[in-house]
């Protein structure tokens, strides 16, 4: 039980932790963008979604080529 609280909540830290340190270097609309709903996203998807899940989505959100995709994929796919 100890080995899947770490392979999800691992993931979720790391996540969290490159969203905090990203997210005030994206150039984002900050109108439309908050960081509570980019760290959820970024900490989330890396430690319950699989990449090409995770490339799908993006894709069909047609946001896989902008700066907020590219780092989510970038990330997952280590």
């Amino acid at each position: 039980m100890y080995v899947a609280a770490a392979g999800i909540l691992l993931p979720f830290l790391l996540g969290v932790g490159v969203a905090m340190a990203v997210f005030k270097t994206m150039t984002l609309d900050k109108q439309h963008s908050s960081f509570g709903p980019f760290f959820l996203f970024m900490g989330v998807s890396p430690s319950v979604t699989a990449f090409p899940v995770l490339a799908r989505i993006l894709a069909e959100r047609k946001i896989l080529n902008t700066p907020i995709g590219q780092a989510r994929s970038a990330q997952v796919h280590r």
